[in-house]
């Protein structure tokens, strides 16, 4: 939810008609992965920092999106007209060695599946994803 919002404001008061597409690109791929295309993610306690940290939890069904996410993050972090209300955003580690039981959501466009995964998919399955 908050990434969506991020995107709708920083796509409104882009100037820059690229950056501005970039923007709309984020809030739509946001929008279409829904809450059930998110990674989940465990809390924990970094070792060496002794601070909380959020374990994610990889889709492999999901194509790696985690440097768009860290984008939008980063952009929310860096804006000052964000509120710091809410709960504090946590450093997140994104390893490919955790990984999700969430089942993949369909309907989803091609490019936002696993290349790999995707064409381990059987036919009649894979035709219900899109």
């Amino acid at each position: 939810m908050r990434r969506r919002i991020v995107t709708k404001e920083l796509d409104l008061c882009s100037p820059n008609c690229v950056e501005r597409k970039y923007w709309i690109f984020l809030r739509d791929m946001i929008e279409k992965l829904q809450v059930q295309g998110m990674s989940s993610d465990e809390t924990e306690t970094d070792e060496v920092t002794k601070e909380k940290v959020f374990r994610v939890n990889v889709l492999l069904w999901r194509k790696d999106i985690s440097e768009n996410l860290a984008f939008i993050d980063e952009k929310r972090d860096d804006d000052l007209h964000f509120s710091t209300r809410g709960s504090r955003g946590y450093k997140r580690l994104a390893h490919r060695q955790f990984y999700s039981r969430r089942a993949a959501v369909t309907e989803l466009p091609r490019t936002l599946y696993d290349d790999a995964w995707f064409e381990e998919v059987d036919d009649t399955r894979r035709s219900l994803m899109l």
